[in-house]
């Protein structure tokens, strides 16, 4: 890494420079978020000035805290879940306009005509298809269950998948799919809460429980995992989490 420093004539030893340390370490910052793929202040503040929202209604529209966003625009690096969702957030367009249909209820009115206003003069790139889903979320879920099943099966240092994780990786899979093909992948509410995205099919169907299978998967979930594999589509894009 090349930073700015400065020199004296005569001993050609460096002078401290508390700006040119600061300097120093914002550009060995931003090196690091290049390598690692992570969203830097500049780009929460750009997407912020384009859609016209406040930290607090970035924070409310993510299901975060406020604080979050506000470390995140001080320079703090963001884990990875929060990096991953807010990208996929500020790539698409209609991944806000979901967000509004599945989340409207629980923002406050002035997010929603925020983000309303801001999807009106976006008329033109946006259009979520309203072809039904072919597969419901628990499907999928028992995709992701078996998965991690056959996984331990050839390496006993994976451990048993989690509801928090399959629902993440619900998450993912689901914006990835409605960037490519503009349409959902499933159709259950996915609500944004404080400590991460939930989706509503899921967790009432694995209220409760933290870890989904310490031991084998039950007899629908390996039924719902053979569906799901013989749609090459799904079954691939399941298969890139």
């Amino acid at each position: 890494m090349t930073a700015p420093a400065l020199f004296d004539n005569k001993t050609n030893k460096q002078i401290p420079d508390d700006k040119l340390d600061d300097d120093a370490v914002k550009i060995a910052r931003q090196m690091y978020r290049n390598d690692m793929g992570l969203i830097s202040p500049k780009d929460l503040k750009k997407y912020r000035s384009k859609v016209g929202i406040s930290q607090r209604a970035l924070a409310e529209i993510k299901g975060l805290s406020p604080n979050t966003i506000a470390l995140y625009e001080a320079g703090e690096f963001p884990t990875i879940a929060n990096n991953r969702m807010l990208k996929s957030l500020f790539s698409n367009d209609d991944v806000l306009k979901e967000y509004l249909i599945e989340n409207g209820n629980q923002y406050s009115d002035s997010v929603k005509e925020k983000i309303k206003a801001y999807l009106g003069g976006r008329k033109a790139v946006l259009g979520i298809s309203s072809e039904q889903p072919k597969f419901k979320a628990v499907q999928l879920a028992n995709w992701f269950r078996v998965n991690n099943y056959f996984a331990r099966q050839f390496d006993y240092n994976v451990d048993p998948i989690t509801q928090m994780q399959v629902v993440k990786l619900l998450y993912f899979a689901y914006g990835r799919f409605l960037v490519k093909s503009k349409k959902r992948l499933f159709s259950s509410p996915i609500l944004h809460l404080q400590y991460g995205p939930v989706v509503e099919e899921v967790h009432q169907q694995f209220r409760g429980m933290v870890v989904l299978d310490p031991d084998k998967t039950d007899k629908q979930a390996f039924e719902d995992y053979n569906l799901v594999f013989s749609d090459a589509e799904i079954n691939d894009l399941l298969q890139k989490n």
